[in-house]
């Protein structure tokens, strides 16, 4: 993730690093992505699997069971844009409606 706007601006990473803030406390890229690809297959393999369900609060209890070991905000709406490298996601704005379209 990168702070495109600005030191200390972007409420998910640490200041100064391009780490997002995590409960394990882990300030180097590499390390976070291992533990996130860890603990996310443990907790993918507790989804339950049903019938197909649309809409934005089904999508955030999927974040949520996915990364609550790893962030506080999982499942929560995002307040800034956010990159991956120069990859950007989905504008901030836009989630509630992107994320209710059927």
């Amino acid at each position: 993730m990168s702070d495109k706007f600005g030191e200390g601006r972007d409420p998910y990473l640490y200041p100064g690093l391009d780490i997002m803030r995590n409960k394990l406390n882990i300030r180097q890229q590499q390390r976070l992505e291992q533990a996130a690809y860890e603990m996310t297959a443990l907790r993918a393999a507790t989804i339950e699997l049903g019938p197909l369900v649309r809409g934005l609060p089904h999508l955030r209890t999927i974040h949520r069971q996915l990364y609550q070991d790893i962030f506080d905000w999982a499942g929560q709406l995002r307040e800034v844009d956010i990159y991956q490298g120069d990859t950007p996601f989905c504008h901030f704005a836009y989630l509630e409606k992107e994320g209710n379209a059927s």
